[in-house]
Protein backbone atom coordinates (compact mmCIF):
# COMPACT_ATOMS: atom_id res chain seq x y z
CA UNK A 1 0.00 0.00 0.00
CA UNK A 2 1.32 3.74 -1.12
CA UNK A 3 1.90 6.07 1.71
CA UNK A 4 2.13 9.71 1.11
CA UNK A 5 4.30 12.58 1.19
CA UNK A 6 3.21 15.14 4.43
CA UNK A 7 3.28 18.64 2.09
CA UNK A 8 2.09 20.80 4.65
CA UNK A 9 0.82 20.69 9.02
CA UNK A 10 -1.21 22.65 11.47
CA UNK A 11 -0.11 23.16 14.93
CA UNK A 12 -2.28 23.83 17.83
CA UNK A 13 -0.46 23.24 21.83
CA UNK A 14 0.96 24.93 24.62
CA UNK A 15 3.74 26.63 23.19
CA UNK A 16 2.19 27.86 19.90
CA UNK A 17 -1.11 28.54 18.04
CA UNK A 18 0.65 27.92 14.91
CA UNK A 19 3.55 24.89 13.39
CA UNK A 20 6.27 27.78 12.94
CA UNK A 21 5.63 28.79 16.14
CA UNK A 22 5.17 25.60 17.81
CA UNK A 23 8.36 24.27 16.25
CA UNK A 24 10.42 26.69 17.04
CA UNK A 25 9.55 26.93 20.49
CA UNK A 26 9.86 22.72 20.92
CA UNK A 27 13.39 22.84 18.98
CA UNK A 28 14.47 25.34 21.88
CA UNK A 29 13.04 22.90 24.32
CA UNK A 30 10.37 25.79 25.86
CA UNK A 31 7.27 24.79 27.22
CA UNK A 32 3.88 26.66 29.30
CA UNK A 33 3.46 24.71 32.14
CA UNK A 34 1.00 25.94 34.86
CA UNK A 35 -0.50 25.31 37.82
CA UNK A 36 -3.46 23.72 37.55
CA UNK A 37 -7.02 22.75 39.36
CA UNK A 38 -5.87 19.31 40.21
CA UNK A 39 -4.24 17.96 43.22
CA UNK A 40 -1.57 15.09 42.94
CA UNK A 41 -3.14 13.27 45.92
CA UNK A 42 0.22 14.05 48.02
CA UNK A 43 0.73 17.34 48.62
CA UNK A 44 1.04 19.30 45.37
CA UNK A 45 -1.23 21.03 42.84
CA UNK A 46 -0.55 19.02 39.41
CA UNK A 47 1.30 21.83 36.94
CA UNK A 48 -0.03 20.89 32.73
CA UNK A 49 0.04 21.96 29.38
CA UNK A 50 -2.54 23.75 28.79
CA UNK A 51 -3.12 25.91 25.44
CA UNK A 52 -2.93 29.58 26.20
CA UNK A 53 -6.72 30.49 25.53
CA UNK A 54 -7.79 34.50 26.50
CA UNK A 55 -11.32 33.20 26.24
CA UNK A 56 -11.28 30.94 28.77
CA UNK A 57 -13.40 28.04 26.66
CA UNK A 58 -14.51 24.88 28.31
CA UNK A 59 -15.97 21.62 26.38
CA UNK A 60 -16.58 21.42 22.92
CA UNK A 61 -15.77 25.07 22.22
CA UNK A 62 -12.24 24.55 23.36
CA UNK A 63 -11.55 21.47 21.13
CA UNK A 64 -12.83 23.61 18.02
CA UNK A 65 -10.65 26.20 18.66
CA UNK A 66 -7.93 24.39 18.92
CA UNK A 67 -8.43 22.14 16.08
CA UNK A 68 -10.58 24.31 13.44
CA UNK A 69 -6.68 26.20 12.85
CA UNK A 70 -4.96 23.73 12.82
CA UNK A 71 -6.93 22.10 9.54
CA UNK A 72 -6.95 25.26 7.85
CA UNK A 73 -3.56 26.02 7.78
CA UNK A 74 -3.65 22.07 5.68
CA UNK A 75 -6.49 23.01 3.25
CA UNK A 76 -4.88 26.53 2.54
CA UNK A 77 -1.78 24.91 1.81
CA UNK A 78 -3.86 22.19 -0.55
CA UNK A 79 -5.53 24.75 -2.66
CA UNK A 80 -8.08 23.79 -5.67
CA UNK A 81 -6.95 20.17 -5.04
CA UNK A 82 -10.01 17.84 -4.35
CA UNK A 83 -9.65 17.06 -0.31
CA UNK A 84 -10.67 14.47 2.37
CA UNK A 85 -10.49 15.12 5.88
CA UNK A 86 -9.53 12.11 8.30
CA UNK A 87 -10.19 12.88 11.80
CA UNK A 88 -8.78 11.09 14.53
CA UNK A 89 -10.97 10.05 17.01
CA UNK A 90 -9.94 11.40 21.08
CA UNK A 91 -8.95 9.17 23.14
CA UNK A 92 -8.70 10.93 26.11
CA UNK A 93 -10.51 8.76 29.30
CA UNK A 94 -14.28 10.04 29.83
CA UNK A 95 -14.19 11.62 26.88
CA UNK A 96 -17.89 12.15 24.88
CA UNK A 97 -18.13 9.19 23.25
CA UNK A 98 -20.41 11.48 20.00
CA UNK A 99 -17.34 14.14 20.51
CA UNK A 100 -15.55 12.93 17.38
CA UNK A 101 -18.64 12.47 15.74
CA UNK A 102 -19.90 16.10 16.75
CA UNK A 103 -16.50 17.86 15.47
CA UNK A 104 -16.75 15.73 12.30
CA UNK A 105 -20.23 17.82 11.60
CA UNK A 106 -18.62 21.31 12.31
CA UNK A 107 -15.75 20.53 9.99
CA UNK A 108 -18.45 19.41 7.13
CA UNK A 109 -20.63 22.49 8.33
CA UNK A 110 -16.92 24.49 7.93
CA UNK A 111 -15.45 23.34 5.23
CA UNK A 112 -18.64 22.44 2.21
CA UNK A 113 -16.04 22.41 -0.66
CA UNK A 114 -14.08 19.31 1.38
CA UNK A 115 -14.89 15.97 -0.66
CA UNK A 116 -15.22 14.06 3.17
CA UNK A 117 -14.65 14.46 6.81
CA UNK A 118 -14.37 10.78 8.06
CA UNK A 119 -13.68 9.76 11.68
CA UNK A 120 -11.26 6.79 12.28
CA UNK A 121 -9.76 5.20 15.85
CA UNK A 122 -6.34 5.61 16.20
CA UNK A 123 -3.61 3.64 15.01
CA UNK A 124 -0.35 4.96 15.45
CA UNK A 125 1.57 5.68 12.44
CA UNK A 126 -0.21 3.04 10.76
CA UNK A 127 -3.44 5.42 9.81
CA UNK A 128 -1.10 6.68 7.23
CA UNK A 129 -2.39 3.71 5.28
CA UNK A 130 -5.68 5.15 5.77
CA UNK A 131 -4.40 7.96 2.65
CA UNK A 132 -4.59 5.26 -0.08
CA UNK A 133 -7.36 3.83 0.73
CA UNK A 134 -9.29 7.30 0.82
CA UNK A 135 -7.69 8.38 -2.25
CA UNK A 136 -9.21 5.20 -4.09
CA UNK A 137 -12.42 5.19 -2.92
CA UNK A 138 -12.66 9.04 -2.69
CA UNK A 139 -10.63 9.85 -6.17
CA UNK A 140 -9.44 12.41 -3.83
CA UNK A 141 -5.66 13.92 -4.68
CA UNK A 142 -5.11 15.14 -1.37
CA UNK A 143 -5.69 14.02 2.42
CA UNK A 144 -5.96 16.13 5.70
CA UNK A 145 -5.24 13.77 8.81
CA UNK A 146 -6.16 15.59 12.15
CA UNK A 147 -6.05 14.92 16.14
CA UNK A 148 -7.25 16.70 18.98
CA UNK A 149 -7.19 15.62 22.06
CA UNK A 150 -6.78 17.03 25.92
CA UNK A 151 -6.08 15.15 29.04
CA UNK A 152 -7.03 18.20 31.04
CA UNK A 153 -10.12 16.78 32.82
CA UNK A 154 -10.37 15.08 36.23
CA UNK A 155 -11.31 11.84 34.26
CA UNK A 156 -8.23 11.96 31.99
CA UNK A 157 -6.18 13.09 34.92
CA UNK A 158 -6.62 10.40 37.35
CA UNK A 159 -5.93 7.06 35.51
CA UNK A 160 -2.92 8.70 34.61
CA UNK A 161 -2.01 9.55 38.26
CA UNK A 162 -3.66 5.89 39.41
CA UNK A 163 -0.84 4.06 36.66
CA UNK A 164 2.02 6.11 37.46
CA UNK A 165 2.51 7.76 34.61
CA UNK A 166 2.16 11.83 35.60
CA UNK A 167 4.05 11.05 39.24
CA UNK A 168 6.48 8.26 39.86
CA UNK A 169 6.34 6.03 42.65
CA UNK A 170 9.14 8.66 44.12
CA UNK A 171 7.06 11.56 43.85
CA UNK A 172 9.21 12.85 41.38
CA UNK A 173 7.10 14.39 38.12
CA UNK A 174 7.88 11.62 34.79
CA UNK A 175 5.22 12.73 32.22
CA UNK A 176 3.02 15.93 31.81
CA UNK A 177 -0.71 16.07 30.85
CA UNK A 178 -1.41 18.31 27.72
CA UNK A 179 -4.13 19.28 24.78
CA UNK A 180 -3.25 20.18 21.73
CA UNK A 181 -4.61 19.66 17.66
CA UNK A 182 -2.27 18.58 14.72
CA UNK A 183 -2.77 17.72 10.98
CA UNK A 184 -0.48 17.30 8.01
CA UNK A 185 -1.69 17.13 4.81
CA UNK A 186 -1.18 14.05 2.48
CA UNK A 187 -0.60 14.16 -1.35
CA UNK A 188 0.83 11.45 -3.71
CA UNK A 189 3.69 13.80 -4.80
CA UNK A 190 5.14 16.96 -3.89
CA UNK A 191 8.45 18.54 -2.08
CA UNK A 192 7.93 17.52 1.72
CA UNK A 193 8.16 14.71 4.05
CA UNK A 194 8.28 11.04 2.15
CA UNK A 195 6.98 8.27 4.49
CA UNK A 196 8.91 5.33 3.56
CA UNK A 197 8.13 2.99 5.74
CA UNK A 198 5.29 2.10 8.55
CA UNK A 199 4.47 -1.01 10.84
CA UNK A 200 2.96 -1.36 14.50
CA UNK A 201 3.35 -4.79 16.68
CA UNK A 202 2.25 -5.18 20.47
CA UNK A 203 4.31 -4.78 23.29
CA UNK A 204 4.36 -7.93 25.71
CA UNK A 205 5.58 -6.12 28.61
CA UNK A 206 3.14 -3.75 30.71
CA UNK A 207 3.63 -1.43 33.14
CA UNK A 208 3.82 -3.10 37.02
CA UNK A 209 3.33 -6.42 35.23
CA UNK A 210 5.77 -8.61 35.41
CA UNK A 211 6.97 -9.37 31.95
CA UNK A 212 10.85 -7.61 31.77
CA UNK A 213 10.68 -4.32 29.25
CA UNK A 214 12.53 -5.48 26.27
CA UNK A 215 11.39 -3.14 23.55
CA UNK A 216 10.28 -5.90 21.43
CA UNK A 217 7.21 -4.43 20.47
CA UNK A 218 9.03 -1.25 19.39
CA UNK A 219 12.19 -3.65 17.78
CA UNK A 220 9.31 -6.01 15.42
CA UNK A 221 8.01 -2.42 14.31
CA UNK A 222 11.13 -0.70 13.61
CA UNK A 223 12.35 -3.80 12.06
CA UNK A 224 9.35 -4.03 9.56
CA UNK A 225 9.27 -0.33 8.73
CA UNK A 226 13.34 -0.15 7.82
CA UNK A 227 12.35 -3.03 5.75
CA UNK A 228 10.08 -1.49 4.24
CA UNK A 229 11.74 1.77 3.85
CA UNK A 230 14.78 -0.16 2.19
CA UNK A 231 17.50 1.48 4.55
CA UNK A 232 19.32 0.65 7.90
CA UNK A 233 19.37 1.60 11.23
CA UNK A 234 22.72 3.38 11.12
CA UNK A 235 21.57 5.48 7.81
CA UNK A 236 18.70 7.07 10.67
CA UNK A 237 19.98 10.57 11.36
CA UNK A 238 18.04 11.43 14.03
CA UNK A 239 14.50 10.15 16.27
CA UNK A 240 11.38 11.63 17.39
CA UNK A 241 9.44 9.88 20.34
CA UNK A 242 5.96 10.66 22.44
CA UNK A 243 8.28 9.89 25.23
CA UNK A 244 8.52 12.68 27.92
CA UNK A 245 11.14 11.79 31.26
CA UNK A 246 10.12 8.77 32.40
CA UNK A 247 12.52 6.09 32.50
CA UNK A 248 10.57 3.23 31.31
CA UNK A 249 10.02 4.78 27.98
CA UNK A 250 13.69 6.28 27.54
CA UNK A 251 15.07 2.69 28.24
CA UNK A 252 12.74 1.62 25.99
CA UNK A 253 13.51 4.17 23.17
CA UNK A 254 17.44 3.58 24.14
CA UNK A 255 16.61 -0.98 23.75
CA UNK A 256 15.39 -0.06 20.28
CA UNK A 257 18.24 1.68 18.69
CA UNK A 258 20.78 -0.84 20.33
CA UNK A 259 18.68 -3.73 19.06
CA UNK A 260 17.99 -2.41 15.55
CA UNK A 261 21.48 -0.96 15.03
CA UNK A 262 24.37 -3.06 13.34
CA UNK A 263 26.54 -0.47 12.58
CA UNK A 264 28.04 2.26 14.78
CA UNK A 265 26.80 5.57 14.05
CA UNK A 266 28.71 8.63 15.67
CA UNK A 267 25.33 10.51 16.59
CA UNK A 268 21.47 9.87 16.46
CA UNK A 269 19.86 11.62 18.69
CA UNK A 270 16.18 11.45 20.30
CA UNK A 271 13.79 14.35 19.51
CA UNK A 272 10.58 14.74 22.82
CA UNK A 273 8.52 17.20 21.42
CA UNK A 274 6.08 15.82 24.04
CA UNK A 275 8.28 17.39 26.48
CA UNK A 276 6.79 20.82 25.26
CA UNK A 277 3.47 19.74 24.63
CA UNK A 278 3.12 16.86 27.38
CA UNK A 279 0.90 14.07 26.46
CA UNK A 280 -1.61 14.63 23.59
CA UNK A 281 -3.59 11.43 23.08
CA UNK A 282 -4.62 11.22 19.80
CA UNK A 283 -2.99 14.71 18.16
CA UNK A 284 0.23 12.69 18.69
CA UNK A 285 0.81 11.26 15.52
CA UNK A 286 0.12 14.26 13.73
CA UNK A 287 2.05 16.09 16.06
CA UNK A 288 5.33 14.50 15.46
CA UNK A 289 5.01 14.11 11.97
CA UNK A 290 4.53 17.89 11.77
CA UNK A 291 7.76 18.60 13.52
CA UNK A 292 9.46 15.87 11.35
CA UNK A 293 8.05 18.08 8.35
CA UNK A 294 9.11 21.57 9.80
CA UNK A 295 12.74 20.39 9.99
CA UNK A 296 13.07 18.81 6.65
CA UNK A 297 11.64 22.32 6.03
CA UNK A 298 13.64 24.78 7.39
CA UNK A 299 16.68 23.06 7.10
CA UNK A 300 17.45 22.12 10.31
CA UNK A 301 17.02 18.59 10.53
CA UNK A 302 20.47 16.44 10.67
CA UNK A 303 20.11 14.17 7.98
CA UNK A 304 18.05 12.89 4.98
CA UNK A 305 16.07 9.93 7.22
CA UNK A 306 14.48 10.08 10.59
CA UNK A 307 12.85 7.22 12.71
CA UNK A 308 9.55 8.08 14.48
CA UNK A 309 7.97 6.22 17.07
CA UNK A 310 4.71 6.42 18.66
CA UNK A 311 2.50 4.64 22.00
CA UNK A 312 4.68 4.85 25.14
CA UNK A 313 1.99 3.81 27.80
CA UNK A 314 -0.14 1.94 25.22
CA UNK A 315 -0.09 -1.96 24.55
CA UNK A 316 0.79 -1.42 20.90
CA UNK A 317 3.93 0.69 19.05
CA UNK A 318 4.06 2.13 16.08
CA UNK A 319 6.71 3.61 13.78
CA UNK A 320 7.18 5.19 10.78
CA UNK A 321 10.69 5.91 8.96
CA UNK A 322 10.53 9.05 7.00
CA UNK A 323 12.86 10.97 4.41
CA UNK A 324 13.21 14.25 2.71
CA UNK A 325 11.77 14.34 -1.06
CA UNK A 326 14.16 16.95 -2.73
CA UNK A 327 13.11 18.93 -5.92
CA UNK A 328 14.92 17.85 -9.03
CA UNK A 329 17.00 20.33 -8.95
CA UNK A 330 18.45 19.63 -5.90
CA UNK A 331 19.59 16.08 -7.61
CA UNK A 332 23.03 16.11 -8.50
CA UNK A 333 23.38 13.68 -11.29
CA UNK A 334 26.84 11.29 -12.02
CA UNK A 335 28.13 10.86 -15.01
Amino acid sequence: MSLPTITAAGLVCSVGHDVDAACAAIRCGLDHVVESRFHDGRSDWLRVAAVPDEAQRHGFDRWWAMLEPAVVACLDAAGRARTAIVLLRPTAAGCDEDLGDDLADHLRQRFPAVAAVEVKEPQGFTVLHAWAEVRERLGVTACVIAGVDSLLTAAAIMPLLDDGTLIGPTGISQATAGEAAAAVLCCDDGEGLHCLGVAAAPEPARRGGRTPLKADGLTNAGRQALAEAGVAMHDIAWRIADCQMDQRSLKEAALVHRRLSRQTRERCPLWQPCRSTGLVGAATVPLLLAVAWMAFRKGYAPGDHVLLHAGAGDAVRSVAVCGRRRNPSEVVSVA
